[in-house]
């Protein structure tokens, strides 16, 4: 089912959550959580980083093997709530898609165009591929939300603040 509403665009997300200064949201979360190091950024950042992208679900997940299909959650929000550690596999998923080395933006029907997620509200899908030193691809970041988004960069180069600090932890 599709959202009737105007979609979300980033600059709608920024300017409602810091009418003065857009940048100062970002800002704000990013030094919030500066403190923080591992584990305990991870938590931070992706509570945080659903709120900033008002995202129903945000993970970071590690590859389990380098080439296979099968990640672990190192950390997520969901719902509001910070969730527990989960293996699962990519096929048939969204989050399969920044393997291939790109950043991705599904605007909507996520529920309707990967196998996996039919069964959930999904409208809209930001997955940005997490590299070691090497610039292999160790993991991704996976940000959800029933709300339609627009098909815009901005979305992809907040997310991708966030990713580059993920990576460093």
């Amino acid at each position: 089912m599709q959202n009737a509403a105007r979609p979300l665009t980033a600059q709608d997300l920024l300017l409602l959550s810091a009418p003065d200064d857009a940048g100062l949201v970002v800002n704000s979360l990013l030094t919030a959580a500066s403190p923080f190091v591992g584990a305990a950024y991870l938590d931070d950042i992706f509570r945080n980083l659903g709120i900033l992208f008002v995202a129903d679900t945000s993970i970071i997940a590690r590859r389990l093997d380098r080439n296979g299909s099968q990640v672990r959650v190192l950390a997520a929000w969901k719902d509001g709530e910070h969730r527990e550690s989960w293996d699962y596999d990519l096929s048939g998923n969204p989050c399969q898609l920044p393997y291939n080395g790109k950043p991705t933006l599904i605007p909507c029907e996520v529920n309707t165009r990967f196998e996996k997620k039919r069964d959930s509200n999904y409208q809209s899908f930001i997955g940005l591929p997490l590299h070691d030193a090497d610039r292999e691809i160790i993991g991704h970041i996976a940000i959800y939300s029933s709300k339609r988004i627009t098909d815009d960069q901005n979305w992809l180069n907040i997310a991708k603040i966030f990713a580059g600090r993920a990576e460093a932890e």
